[in-house]
This record gives structure tokens, sequence and C-alpha cells, in this order.
């Protein structure tokens, strides 16, 4: 009787599918066989709540294919999760290029080989050595037992290597406003569409682009540029997902994965993986914290997501949180994006909303990113809402600064700063500062707010809002400057 040994493995059965003896006269090729590797265990309590637990495994020479399949059951009618991933003989060491591939909770199978690979996962050669499987229990402290039965294919046709299309980083040289959605998932993690069906969403929809941020892989990324469209940006990114906070870094060179695996306690680890991602051109979003609460240090981060998916408590805090940042001079830009997964996600079942409208100089990752970092956007809960905001002094001739810019702004020599707004929808619009809010007004579409600011303003931000108080869109700050030593941020255009 095999007995089970909690979070760890135990009792292998290695079985062959066809005969290792080649029959005399036979050709020199070999039929493929089969090799079965059966594990089992349990997993359950504190100790293994969001704890990685290793599966090792023998791969031979010569193998062509990895399947694995998983099973789990509880000794209760408590419903149970345990994630699933892998790693190469490579290592399981913290960023490894071992890793190769995570599909988390979205399914209890998987298969690897040189030409293909299921979606979250990487196709490429099948090295020999010491694999592992990775498991961690996500959803419930009660036992689960768990099975793996992992068939490895020795031999046969190892078919035409995988060679990935990434999407292309640039599609043109046009500045202007574009409408990006941040925060996009495949059903390369736990999304419902493949890329090409997101491709057609995102379009339809009216976007100029979207981050592509599967959770814990980059699986994805080498597919987008077999189906992207020219009239949409695809933006490289992962979601680094734990249970402790989720951080997007979009821009990401698609061959540098970025670890998750340590909790906000481990600043060193967290820190490692803030300083990869950004030596490899990603920027860090701190994503929806107050929905999963984000434990980490936001410090390192670029941007705050503010706003996800449709309008909620939590994002209400979020954005109280973000304000409290502004006025205690902590400058990260907001973004809002859908966390899109499938269209139930999303009030009234429209996909990829909201969406952040960014200022750049082209429709290019760089640019694109550069916009969202510098805040040089507003965010919208539909594709169809447009405002314009500028902060200004004196008359037609005056220093201007839009949204995510600096007007410097000398206090003794020139009159107060004053702020324009206008939008195409209705709404009560909020003017806030660092004291708080200096306007409030119901405005109708194409209703232009003019007004002047008090005179030592750090900032000014804008709300739309229903009158329920729903946001329909919000804007970055614009920054003042006031002569040599005083608090702004200059602007980097």
């Amino acid at each position: 009787m095999k007995k089970s040994v909690r979070g760890f493995w135990m009792a292998a059965a290695v079985v062959a599918a066809a005969a290792l003896c080649v029959p005399a006269g036979a050709a020199k090729k070999k039929e493929p066989r089969q090799v079965v590797v059966e594990l089992n265990g349990v997993l359950g309590g504190p100790e293994d709540y969001f704890v990685p637990r290793y599966m090792p495994f023998e791969v031979p020479e010569g193998a062509t294919k990895i399947r694995v399949e998983q099973s789990y059951e509880t000794d209760d009618e408590v419903r149970a999760n345990v994630d699933l991933g892998v790693f190469d003989p490579r290592g399981t060491e913290l960023n490894t290029a071992g890793f190769r591939g995570w599909s988390g909770g979205a399914r209890r199978e998987f298969e690897i080989s040189r030409s293909d690979a299921t979606p979250g996962y990487m196709p490429g050669e099948i090295q020999p050595g010491e694999w592992n499987v990775v498991q961690m229990l996500t959803s419930t402290s009660y036992d689960v037992e768990w099975k793996l039965r992992i068939t490895i294919t020795v031999g046969g046709d190892e078919g035409e290597p995988f060679v990935p299309k990434y999407p292309a980083a640039k599609l043109n040289d046009r500045p202007g406003w574009y409408r990006i959605d941040p925060h996009v998932h495949t059903f390369h993690s736990d999304g419902a569409n493949s890329p090409e069906e997101i491709v057609a969403l995102a379009k339809a929809k009216g976007l100029d682009g979207i981050v592509s941020a599967d959770h814990n892989t980059l699986a994805s990324l080498g597919r987008w540029g077999y189906c992207q469209d020219s009239a949409l940006l695809v933006i490289p990114g992962m979601e680094v997902t734990y249970n402790e906070g989720h951080w997007n870094v979009p821009g990401i060179d698609p061959a540098v994965w970025v670890d998750f695996r340590y909790r906000a306690s481990d600043r060193a680890s967290y820190e490692a993986c803030v300083e990869r991602a950004k030596e490899a051109g990603a920027l860090v979003q701190a994503n929806h914290p107050y929905m999963i609460e984000f434990r980490y240090d936001k410090a390192p981060a670029d941007m705050i997501e503010v706003w996800n998916g449709g309008w909620c408590e939590a994002n209400e805090r979020a954005v109280a949180a973000w304000d409290a940042l502004l006025r205690a001079g902590v400058w990260k830009a907001a973004t809002c994006g859908s966390d899109y997964h499938r269209p139930s996600d999303i009030p009234e079942g429209v996909p990829l909303a909201p969406q952040t409208v960014v200022r750049a100089r082209s429709l290019s990752a760089d640019d694109v990113l550069a916009g969202m970092a510098a805040g040089r956007s507003y965010l919208t809960e539909w594709s169809d809402v447009e405002l314009e905001m500028e902060a200004f002094v004196g008359g037609e001739d005056s220093v201007r600064a839009g949204i995510g810019e600096t007007l410097r702004v000398d206090g003794l020599k020139v009159p107060v700063p004053q702020v324009r707004f206008v939008a195409n929808r209705s709404g009560e619009l909020r003017l806030l500062n660092e004291t708080g809010t200096v306007y409030r007004g119901e405005v109708s579409p194409g209703d232009e707010v003019v007004m002047g600011l008090p005179r030592d303003s750090r900032w000014v931000r804008a709300e739309l809002r229903t009158p329920e108080g729903r946001m329909v869109a919000m804007t970055n700050p614009i920054f003042f400057e006031y002569g040599v030593d005083g608090w702004g941020r200059f602007s980097d255009e």
C-alpha cells in the first residue's frame, strides 16, 4: 500500500509502454515509447497554503514530449484548488531560466514538446535530467490528496521547432491620444479567449492598444505576432501574481520571466524581481490594491491601477489612497484597465473597459508606456468618452500645460494659475488639489469650465462622476512649479 506524505510526493511507478528490445532486422529508428511516472501526496494546512511544492521526475535522453495530468480531492465538500506549473533541468531557483510554464488553477493537464505546448507553457527542446512539477495550494486549508500522472514520450518525430513571433513594437509615428487597456488576459492563463479573439474584441471596442498580462507566464507573447492587427498595438507584459499582491510588468523583454514565488516579507526577493523587470525594459504597475490587498512595497512602482473593471468600492478606496500619496508629495501615475478574462467580468457584458487614454508621440510600446508613466493620461469607462484639461497663466499667448505636465509658475510675478476642463459627457465635475475639492458642479456635454486656482496649488486633477457618484472619467494631475525651490514635477517632454 502506498503511503502519502504531507506536502510532498511519494511512490513513483515507472512503466514502459513498449518493450525496450528491438527484434532482429528492425529499422534503426525506434518507434516511440512511453514512460509513465505516477506521484501522489497530500497538501493541507497553513504550512502548504500558497507555498510552492516541487515534485521531481527524471526525463531520459531522447524524450520528445511531456504530458502531465493532475487530479485531487478533499475529505469534505469544500472546493479545493492546487495551482500547477513546471520547471526543466535548469533549476527551480528564483528567476530561473528553467521555468517552462504555469497554468495556475486554469487547467489540470498540459503537454510540452519541441513544436507546441498547452497554453501557458513554452514549447522547446525536452532536455534530459530532473524536471519538477510545481503545485501550490491556493483556495483551502483542508487536506487535499493529489495525484500526478506524467507521461514521457521517448523517440518519434520531434516536429519542427516552434518559432516565436513577437508583436510589432511600433505601428505609426503619429502623435496623439491613444486608448489603451493595460491589463488583458488570454487563455494562456485563466482567460477565456485566444490572442486572435482578443485582437478582434479590442478592435471592436475602439482600442488602439493593449498590454498582454497573463498570470505568471510569458507563453502568449511569442504568439501575438501571428495575429496582431496593423491598427492594434500589443505591448508584451505579464501579471506577477501571488496572494499578497499582483503587479504588471508592461514592456518586459519577452525572454525575461519575472518570478512570483515569494511573500511581501521577503523584501530581497521582491526587490530582485522588480530590478529584473526594470532591467528588462518594463515598468512596474501595482494592480487593484484593494481587490487583492497589495502588501508589497509600492515605492518601486511606476504606476498604480486605481480603476479595475467596473466601478466599485475597491476602486473608490484605491483612488483615495492614490490621492493621499499625491497630497503627501509622492507621485505615481494612475492607470485603469479592464482586467479582462471573459465578457461576464464587465458590466453589461461589454469587454475591455475601462481604458487608459494616453497622449504619446507615436503608437509604439516605448512612447505609450512613457506617456503612461508620466501620467499624460486620463481614465474612462467607455471608448466614446473624451475630455480635455489644461492649466495656464495669462492670456492667449500664455504658457500652458496639459495632463501629466508641469506648469512653471513664479507666484510673485504672475497671476494665479487657471485650469480649463471640457468633456463630451454630462456629470458632476470635481476639481481637486492637495487641499481637497476646489470646484464641484454639474456640467453638460461641451460645457467649458475655466477657473482660477489657489496661488500655491501644487497640482490639480479632475473627476467626472454620475449623480450617484460612479466614476465616468478622471485625470492624472497637472503639476505646478513655483520658483527655484518650489514643489513640482518637471515635464519629461
